[in-house]
């Protein structure tokens, strides 16, 4: 059977002309419900062995996106354990006489840059994963109490754990929803890369510190 779906200009709905069913256009914003409706209705007009056919398909093709998508959680959350284990150990290298140290008075101390990076990471990644952030109405960086090596381990810490099960408990099927704020617009899932490409970035700026002041960085996690 030749099944065709027409669309008029500015379309509010569509047809399918063999069995003269409207739909409204709203059907689109579920295509998986959508596509079994079709198939239900149209399995009087196919034999039984190739509508189960048909049905099999489309519920393998459901748990395998399923699946596809509890993956992207799992990754996430396991990059963000390696980049956690990665900048406290950065963290961990700095004496405690030098987490003031800057190499000249325009850029960011060693405890700022991840005082910094720790915000960061909160904020971002909660955008994505909708988690109520920590330390809010907070500014890490400019509060002079956290700037000692025991404070700055304790908030690295924090920020890394909350970020960390905030992804683990994100529901999958959110991933692609958008989410504004201010004049950008992105999905849940690129906040939450953001968060790991913002950490990457201060890590990096933190590594020079550590080698000017003569100390070899911490060898680098790639996996």
């Amino acid at each position: 059977m030749d099944l065709r779906i027409e669309f008029e200009e500015s379309p509010q709905s569509f047809s399918i002309i063999e069995s003269n069913l409207v739909y409204p256009r709203s059907s689109f914003t579920n295509p998986i419900h959508f596509l079994f409706e079709v198939l239900w209705r149209f399995k009087t007009l196919t034999n039984s062995i190739t509508m189960r056919l048909l049905i099999a398909l489309f519920f393998l093709s459901l748990s395998t996106l399923a699946f596809s998508q509890q993956h992207i959680i799992d990754e996430l959350a396991a990059d963000m354990e390696r980049n956690k284990s990665m900048s406290l150990s950065y963290v961990d290298a700095m004496p405690s006489d030098k987490f003031t140290y800057s190499p000249n008075d325009e850029l960011r101390t060693f405890a700022q840059q991840f005082l910094h990076l720790s915000q960061g990471l909160i904020g971002l990644s909660s955008n994505g994963t909708g988690a109520d952030p920590i330390f809010k109405g907070e500014n890490l960086e400019a509060n002079e109490d956290y700037h000692t090596k025991a404070e700055v381990q304790r908030i690295v810490t924090e920020s890394y754990d909350f970020a960390i099960q905030s992804i683990k408990e994100m529901d999958a099927e959110t991933l692609t929803e958008i989410v504004k704020r201010g004049q950008f617009e992105v999905t849940r899932l690129g906040w939450v890369n953001k968060a790991l490409e913002h950490n990457t970035h201060h890590k990096g700026q933190a590594v020079i510190y550590l080698r000017m002041n003569g100390i070899t960085p911490p060898q680098y996690q790639l996996f």
